[in-house]
């Protein structure tokens, strides 16, 4: 990375608030806002410099502002071109950014929100995965649903539940 310093982005700080080992609360200072295009630029020339000694590319979004459209669409890119898998913990409501990506990994709320359908149910999950597919053009999307485990449905069309918690 350069050295391209945004000073419009203070580091952020996490304040935990604890009594004896139990943590109460925990208060974040953070910027939310997306990095200037010098510095996006940088984030996306760093890994495609560095993709092809890396087995994956992992993009975990927190949208607080680091991966912004472009880098996203230019480490895409660059994992395709060196022939690498991209998994993509996504977030907001435009899943779209991700075109291209192998898997994409909801929980049940953000792919509710990113398909606005309906996510009751096992038929309505795996729907809801195959509008995100065909969406986003992913080879899959692995579904998280809390104590009833993860659907994983393959742009193939396989349906596989994973590790339901039985009652």
């Amino acid at each position: 990375m350069s050295n391209t310093i945004d000073a419009k982005r203070e580091t952020t700080i996490k304040t935990r608030y604890v009594a004896g080992s139990q943590q109460l609360l925990r208060a974040d200072r953070e910027t939310v806002s997306e990095v200037s295009p010098a510095i996006a630029d940088d984030i996306a020339r760093v890994v495609a410099a560095a993709i092809g000694d890396c087995g994956v590319l992992v993009l975990s979004d927190y949208a607080k502002g680091v991966l912004t459209p472009p880098s996203i669409t230019a480490m895409i890119a660059a994992a395709h071109r060196a022939g690498k898998p991209i998994l993509v913990d996504p977030k907001g409501h435009d899943y779209t950014r991700y075109r291209g990506a192998t898997l994409l990994t909801p929980n049940r709320r953000e792919l509710a929100e990113a398909v606005h359908a309906p996510v009751g149910d096992d038929a309505q999950i795996a729907a809801a995965c195959r509008k995100l597919i065909k969406l986003c053009g992913t080879e899959a999307v692995l579904c998280t649903r809390g104590a009833d485990g993860m659907t994983l449905v393959t742009a193939k069309g396989k349906v596989h539940q994973i590790g339901r918690a039985h009652v």
